[in-house]
Parts: structure tokens; sequence; C-alpha cells
């Protein structure tokens, strides 16, 4: 491992003049579940090491009539537990329990975790995408900041100079439901082999809009479009007919898989179709609206 600077800057401004120096290599330090064996690997080979323990700001959680927003800097144990989660979010809360042990949750972070998605499989994307959520991010001093989809940022070229800041995931009607679960290898250290997030609304018992996200298949998470679009407007609780067409689209529009050592490709195809199914024998309607979002953890 070589040497390097390391730098824990007190204030947000810090860090992003820190990030904006172009002539060095510098590397955000969030949980270090994954950057630290990085380094002792020599993957990566920072100028600077940029420690953000101290933006506490970016560990908040709040809520708007429009969003909840999520500091970057938020744990997956804090995830799991915060209340607004809990109650708008759900599928979040599901993820993040999912997560390794609480060793790793007490220390990962949202923002770290997605910003690890461009080039390894994470978990958080997933939910994130079935959920419409976007990023925002900082760059500079003084600063200025964007607003990205997580779709798009997962597609874009990385700018070293930039920070997520937080999350944005919209307030969805009571009228919607959510579920996630995820397969993983033990053998291989409990990587994920694969996951499915969908959210579902609803209006009078028919679908009015529904959103399906599957990780850990290909290089990046993807959005089955086609079997969204079949979805609107069928009836609860949904036929075994239109869950087995939905099957059969997804077969059909899913990328190439991966093919590694933790799972072939067969393997993950025929893991995603069962989650799949899955989650949609799990769209049932129910007239109790408080148990609506309440699904049994994996």
């Amino acid at each position: 491992m070589t040497s390097f600077a390391y730098v824990v800057p007190s204030t947000l401004q810090a860090t992003l003049q820190t990030l904006s120096q172009t002539d060095l290599v510098t590397q955000p330090l969030a949980g270090g579940t994954r950057l630290l064996v990085d380094l002792r690997r020599g993957a990566i080979q920072p100028d600077t090491l940029l420690d953000l323990r101290l933006l506490m700001e970016l560990r908040q959680i709040h809520l708007d009539e429009q969003a909840i927003y999520i500091g970057a800097l938020a744990t997956f144990s804090h995830l799991e537990s915060e209340a607004i989660i809990q109650q708008h979010i759900p599928l979040l809360a599901q993820m993040a329990r999912s997560l390794g042990n609480p060793l790793v949750r007490r220390a990962a972070t949202l923002g770290g975790n997605i910003a690890s998605a461009r080039t390894t499989i994470t978990d958080a994307v997933v939910p994130l995408l079935a959920l419409d959520a976007q990023l925002i991010l900082q760059v500079g001093a003084p600063a200025t900041q964007r607003t990205v989809s997580v779709a798009d940022y997962l597609l874009q070229e990385p700018d070293s100079r930039e920070l997520i800041t937080w999350i944005r995931v919209p307030v969805y009607s009571p009228d919607s439901r959510s579920f996630y679960t995820k397969m993983s290898n033990r053998k291989a250290g409990a990587a994920t082999i694969a996951s499915v997030a969908t959210h579902i609304a609803f209006r009078e018992k028919r679908i009015t809009a529904a959103r399906i996200a599957v990780g850990a298949f290909a290089s990046q998470p993807f959005r089955p479009r086609r079997v969204e679009t079949l979805l609107n407007d069928e009836a609860l609780p949904l036929r075994a007919t239109v869950i087995d067409r939905c099957i059969s689209l997804l077969r059909a529009d899913l990328p190439e898989p991966l093919h590694d050592t933790v799972a072939s490709g067969s393997y993950r195809l025929a893991m995603s179709c069962v989650l799949v199914k899955k989650a949609l024998e799990q769209i049932k309607y129910v007239d109790d609206m408080e148990n609506v979002r309440n699904y049994p953890d994996e």
C-alpha cells in the first residue's frame, strides 16, 4: 500500500475545496467497508484520503411534503431503524436489513454504496431505482449542485470532484406497496446473486403504476419496462396467467447476465426470475391500509 495524505475536513465547503484540486487523486472515505479493502489490495492509490466523518449534516434524514431527503453519510443501521424510512419508504429499510451483518450496517453508508455502484454490484441502487430516486451532487468551492436520477448517474462518467450529498426519494401515496428480496452466496462472502425491488401504486384494486428493478444480474441494475407496462391497470390480486406473462417478458428482455465466481449466468437468470415472481405474488390488495407496505423480511 502506497503512502497518502490523510485529511479530515470539518465542513462540507472544505471537503469540496479539497476535491476540486484536480492535480491530486483524492478519495473520499465514508464507511470504508469497501474502500479500505481496495486500499490494502492496492486496487486504488490516492494522493489524499478524505475522511468525511465530521460532516454530521450529511447523516440527517428529513421529510417535506414532496420527498424524503437522506444524507449521503446515513448508515444502513440508521436506514433500518429510522421512523421516517420505515413509514414512508420501507423498501429501503428492507434492503438495509438484508445487508451484511450489524457491524457492516453500522459502518456502511448509503452514499458510499451508491458511489461504488458504477464499478461493482451494490444493493442500495436497486430499491432506489424502483423508487425513482434522485441524487444531489455538489462540486467546487463555492459549491454548485446538480440533481440527477439514480438511473442516469449509473450511466455517467465519474467526476472525481463531485460528492453525493443527498438522496431524494419522492413521497408516494399511501395506496402503494413495496417489496425487496435478494439471494446471496454465503460461500462467496454473502455476495449478492440476484435482487429485486418492486414498488406498486394502485387505486380501487387496480395497478396505476408499477416499478421493478433487478440487481446483481448484469453490470448495472435493470428496469424491465415491458413488464411494468403490462402490469398497468391489472386487477389485484394478480392472476397467475399475468405473472407468467411477466416472467416470459422478463426472460426475453434481461441483458446478458454476469458469469463469475459468485454464480453462473444461467443461475443468475433463474434466480432473478424466481425473485420477480415472488415479488409479484406478494402484490395483494388489503383493506387495512395501515398494513399496505408492511412486508415480512426475507
